[in-house]
C-alpha cells in the first residue's frame, strides 16, 4: 500500500507529519520535538495508524487531553522560554482557572459559557482589572493550545474581556511624595520607592536590573527587559548615582539592584502608603515622573523615549495633566488679543 505521509521540518524546527485525507486535503499533526531521532519514532507510529485507518482516532486523543496535563506542559514551555516573572504570574493565573474547573476536565469541552462563569466567580474576590488581566494570560494559554494542535479555538474571544470606565492617572503630589520618604527607616526599601520615583521604570523593569546593567562610568541604566521587549537606556542624575552607590555597598546580591518579589514589593507598597493615608499604587509612581516631566515642558519625544513607550499615543495621555498650564496658555492669548484692540 502506497503511504501518501511525509515528515516535514519547519522554520521554527518542529517536526510535522503531512498527509491527505480521503478528500484530499492535506492535513498536518505537530509531532511537538526538534529532535530528529524523536520525531522519527513518533512518525512511524503515527504512519502505522494512517495505515490501519485510525488517525481520526489519534486526533481525538489529542484534543482530549486534560487542562492540567495541557496546564502543565504550558508552564513548562513559558519556564523555557520567557521571563521569571512572566512565567510566574501564568502559573498563578492559571493554578487558579485549573482549580476553579478540575484538572482532568478537558480542553476542548470548555467553551464561552464556563469563561462566563469564571468570571462570575472570581469577581467576589477580585477587581475588574485584574479579571482582564487573567483572560489575557489564559487567552495565551489557549492559544498556545490551539498551535499544539489540542483545540481548535479558543474559548477567551475579545468581547469577554469587561469593560472598565477609565479613571484619570494617580498622580502624587509633593507633599504625598516627602510623606512617604520621611516616614520608613526600612533604607532599601525607600531606595526602590526614589528609584522608580527618579527614573519613571516599570515595578519588573526595576526588579529585573542587574549591576551589569548599571553603567556607572558613563551614568546610564540599560533596560534589557521591558513590556514592550525594547531596550532602552535612561540618563542616571546625581541622585540616583548616589542612591545606587550606596546600595551597593549593602546588598547582598552581586546580580540584583533590588531583592524583592513583584508581589511582595507590590502588597508592601499598598499597605504602607495605606497606613500613611494615601491612596495609591506602586505604578503611580512611574505616573508621576512622567506628570513631572510635562510639567517642565519637556519635548514628548523625550519623554517617550524616557518611558519606553511604543506608541507615542500612549505618553500623549500625560499631556492632559497640564491643566493649569493650559490656563496660562489661554490668559496670554487673551491678553494679546486685548493688545491688539
Amino acid at each position: 500500500m502506497k503511504i501518501l505521509m511525509n515528515l516535514h521540518k519547519r522554520d521554527n524546527g518542529i517536526y510535522y507529519a503531512v498527509w491527505r485525507d480521503n478528500n484530499g486535503k492535506q492535513r498536518w499533526k505537530s509531532l511537538k520535538t526538534k529532535d530528529k531521532a524523536t520525531a522519527k519514532r513518533l512518525y512511524n507510529q503515527l504512519k502505522h495508524l494512517y495505515l490501519q485507518g485510525k488517525i481520526a482516532k489519534l486526533e481525538d486523543a489529542g484534543t482530549n487531553i486534560a487542562i492540567g496535563k495541557c496546564a502543565e506542559e504550558y508552564l513548562d514551555y513559558l519556564e523555557k522560554t520567557k521571563e521569571q516573572n512572566t512565567a510566574d504570574s501564568a502559573r498563578y493565573v492559571i493554578r487558579k482557572f485549573v482549580e476553579f474547573l478540575g484538572e482532568k476536565t478537558t480542553m476542548r469541552s470548555i467553551n464561552a459559557k464556563i469563561i462566563d462563569e469564571y468570571i462570575l466567580y472570581r469577581l467576589d474576590f477580585v477587581k475588574k482589572t485584574t479579571i482582564n488581566k487573567d483572560l489575557r494570560t489564559l487567552r495565551a494559554f489557549f492559544n498556545k493550545a490551539i498551535e499544539w494542535e489540542y483545540i481548535k479555538k479558543s474559548p477567551i474571544t475579545s468581547k469577554k474581556f469587561l469593560r472598565i470606565d477609565e479613571k484619570p492617572k494617580r498622580y502624587l503630589t509633593k507633599d504625598e511624595i516627602n510623606k512617604i520618604l520621611n516616614n520608613t527607616n526600612d533604607i532599601k526599601f525607600k531606595s526602590f520607592i526614589l528609584f522608580l520615583l527618579l527614573t519613571g521604570c516599570r515595578r519588573n523593569e526595576a526588579l529585573n536590573l542587574s549591576w551589569r546593567d548599571i553603567d556607572f562610568k558613563n551614568r546610564t541604566i540599560t533596560i534589557n527587559k521591558s513590556k514592550t521587549h525594547r531596550m532602552r537606556t535612561i540618563p542616571i542624575s546625581d541622585e540616583v548615582y548616589e542612591l545606587l552607590t550606596n546600595l551597593k555597598k549593602t546588598t547582598r546580591s552581586f546580580n540584583k539592584v533590588f531583592e524583592y518579589q513583584d508581589r511582595y514589593i507590590s502588597r508592601k507598597f499598598h499597605k504602607y502608603v495605606k497606613s500613611l493615608g494615601i491612596e495609591c499604587r506602586l505604578h503611580d509612581l512611574r505616573h508621576t515622573f512622567a506628570s513631572l516631566l510635562v510639567s517642565s515642558n519637556i519635548q514628548i519625544r523625550i519623554i517617550q523615549d524616557l518611558l519606553g513607550h511604543k506608541d507615542i499615543k500612549s505618553t500623549l495621555v500625560y499631556t492632559h495633566t497640564q491643566e493649569k498650564e493650559k490656563s496660562e496658555a489661554v490668559k496670554k492669548v487673551s491678553s494679546f488679543i486685548k493688545i491688539v484692540k
